[in-house]
């Protein structure tokens, strides 16, 4: 049995070999770039299913699972939670440096604060509105958790908030918490 050429031997671009470190380092790059999207999608949505992000991310529930302990593992804390509205939660002292720019519409992006009632959250949960609602750990003496939501413009974030009914209370900023009071004003004349 011959023994195997040694690298030397083998002349540049006659081998039907593939570059092992080219795919490799592909394959961290591709890595790279669905763990920062990754981050994003938990910034921008907040909680997430397993399920949910392996959809988005078009890649397995495991391979979502691995992708969340190697951002735990680098420092970057992704909390998980169990139960029907459970999922993944990226941790407050996590974030992406983003231009603050709506992508879609190149409108400056702002941040609403709001608290939604354990009702309204259970709402959120099932029809996945208001889109980019993320919770935060505070919760007030009703038992209402706090969140933000970013939007571009304030109609929009309305429309989103509405869906939610009363089981919603704008805190800021103050030219939404108008446009929700019209709105719900308007409402309440239409069913007199």
């Amino acid at each position: 049995m011959a023994d195997p050429p040694d690298a030397s031997s083998i002349k540049r671009g006659t081998s039907n070999m593939t570059s092992c470190v080219g795919i490799s380092e592909y394959v961290l790059r591709v890595r790279a770039a669905r763990l920062i999207t990754m981050m994003g999608l938990l910034q921008e949505r907040g909680r997430m299913s397993a399920s949910q992000l392996a959809e988005t991310l078009e890649v397995s529930v495991r391979t979502v699972l691995r992708d969340v302990e190697a951002l735990n593992s680098a420092g970057i804390h992704v909390h998980a939670h169990r139960g029907a509205s459970g999922g993944f939660e990226l941790d407050e002292s996590a974030t992406l440096v983003r231009t603050p720019t709506s992508v879609a519409h190149g409108r400056p992006t702002r941040t609403a604060e709001v608290l939604v009632s354990p009702h309204g959250r259970q709402v959120a949960s099932l029809v996945g509105r208001p889109a980019g609602l993320r919770y935060r750990r505070r919760v007030d003496r009703r038992g209402w958790t706090a969140a933000t939501m970013r939007f571009s413009s304030v109609d929009s974030a309305a429309t989103e908030l509405l869906s939610l009914g009363a089981n919603v209370e704008v805190v800021s900023p103050n030219d939404l918490r108008l446009q929700m009071h019209d709105v719900a004003a308007q409402v309440a004349r239409l069913h007199r």
